[in-house]
């Protein structure tokens, strides 16, 4: 995921335009945005990115961050992109390169659901089914891991 970040971020910076704000979101989302779309002008603030959840304490001196949505002003977030090294641990390395640099995260008011395999057949598909069936997903496969 790191290399196609740091892929996309270059290929960004090859075209020669200029952008104020930086969206990274996994291609298996399903974001529902609880702000005014306009919003997204406005994270522009030097001193943090903007997420799903903030930067989580999980353990002692141990932090965590979701990677499901990211946003923020261009030279933030692409200064964050190029700490990544490509075997940067996920969740507790980004979070741990974002306190490095004394960013934090502003949690945005936004849900995300994980589109799994399960939501191919869903004729009317919308957040709270996708939930459920990446819940219902999680659960199958956790359980047949647990019997290996």
């Amino acid at each position: 995921m790191i290399f196609h970040w740091k892929n996309a971020l270059n290929m960004v910076k090859d075209s020669g335009r200029q952008y104020d704000v930086i969206i990274v979101t996994r291609p298996d989302s399903y974001l529902r945005i609880n702000f005014p779309i306009d919003y997204f002008n406005k994270m522009n603030l030097k001193d943090r990115i903007y997420g799903i959840d903030r930067i989580s304490l999980v353990g002692k001196n141990i932090f965590t961050m979701d990677d499901t949505f990211i946003s923020g002003d261009f030279e933030v977030v692409s200064s964050f992109i190029n700490n990544l090294n490509i075997d940067t641990p996920m969740h507790y390395g980004f979070a741990q390169i974002l306190m490095d640099m004394g960013l934090f995260v502003e949690r945005l008011e936004m849900g995300c659901a994980l589109i799994r395999a399960n939501c191919r057949d869903l004729e009317s598909p919308c957040f709270g089914t996708i939930s459920d069936k990446r819940q219902e997903w999680f659960n199958a496969y956790h359980a047949e891991s647990k019997m290996i």
